[in-house]
């Protein structure tokens, strides 16, 4: 059975790179220009009847410590703010896929406007309290269970809500402190696959 070559999911249309196998279902890999090949984003067509996007984390089981955090993410679950891993499973001898439900929602930078124009929104200051305050709370999660994000930034928060939640996004740079000895300054790619 052949797959679509263009999905559409909410406001986004993806191009379909193929079908991919995690445990016992069937994804569909949809094109994320700008992101490296080790964080996929894929479609469950069946979870709803629109289907549901996933990210799939493909991580090198030799990196032990990549393999902790994203286990520590994993228990932690969406009770905290953070995305739900939904399974993590072996894929052959050394990698481990991890499935994370995609955050829906705009991300803070696309909330607060296209910088170059200037078209900056204005948030209520009760409005940037509570985003404050449930990125704190997550932060302060986080950091209880010795995981440091290492990349937050705009692109990497998404307002979730009608604003009420800033969740982190994007695990590519996150370590766990254990491992903060053996990282180099700036060094965020030797904890990304």
């Amino acid at each position: 059975m052949s797959h679509p070559q263009i999905v559409r999911h909410g406001r986004n249309t993806y191009r379909v790179r193929g079908k991919r196998r995690f445990g016992d279902r069937d994804y569909l890999e949809l094109e994320r220009p700008g992101h490296h090949d080790s964080a996929l984003l894929v479609l469950d067509p069946s979870a709803s009847p629109a289907g549901d996007l996933r990210t799939v984390y493909l991580v090198d089981a030799r990196n032990r410590d990549k393999v902790a955090m994203l286990k520590r993410v994993a228990e932690a679950g969406a009770r905290t703010g953070l995305p739900r891993v939904g399974e993590h499973q072996w894929l052959g001898k050394n990698r481990l896929y991890f499935i994370v439900d995609w955050v829906e929602g705009s991300t803070l930078h696309e909330y607060l406007g296209d910088n170059d124009r200037r078209q900056h929104k204005q948030m209520s200051v009760s409005e940037a309290f509570k985003l404050y305050r449930s990125l704190a709370y997550t932060l302060k999660y986080m950091g209880d269970r010795n995981i440091v994000h290492g990349d937050i930034k705009p692109e990497n928060l998404v307002i979730r809500g009608d604003p009420n939640q800033l969740t982190p996004i994007d695990y590519g740079s996150a370590w766990i402190v254990e491992a903060t000895a053996r990282r180099n300054e700036g060094d965020s790619a030797a904890f990304s696959s």
